[in-house]
């Protein structure tokens, strides 16, 4: 991300490197997560953890995938869903207290 060579289309994207994204953000508990990687060899390395991002690099997003592993079509906008999910977790407590 740093090099300002932004890369959008589903193909160039390693399902395996999702998969991992995905398993480590849920070892993290992030609900909000990127990571860079490097490869040494053929061995993913993650050298970057960000829990932010700006606009203008997702924007241009043609799609996601979800947790499942299944692209979704469309934009993607993190800050509603991380509003609603912040919401849900702030009731799930106050119902348990």
């Amino acid at each position: 991300s740093g090099s300002g060579f932004l890369e959008y289309e589903k193909e160039l994207f390693d399902e395996h490197l999702i998969s991992l994204s995905l398993e480590y953000a849920r070892r993290l508990k992030a609900a909000c997560v990127a990571f860079d990687f490097v490869f040494k060899g053929q061995e993913p390395l993650v050298v970057e953890i960000s829990y932010g991002f700006a606009a203008a690099g997702y924007d241009p997003c043609p799609g996601y995938w979800d947790s499942g592993l299944q692209w979704q079509e469309g934009s993607f906008n993190p800050y509603g869903w991380m509003i609603e999910f912040v919401r849900r977790e702030v009731q799930c407590k106050n119902k348990v207290q």
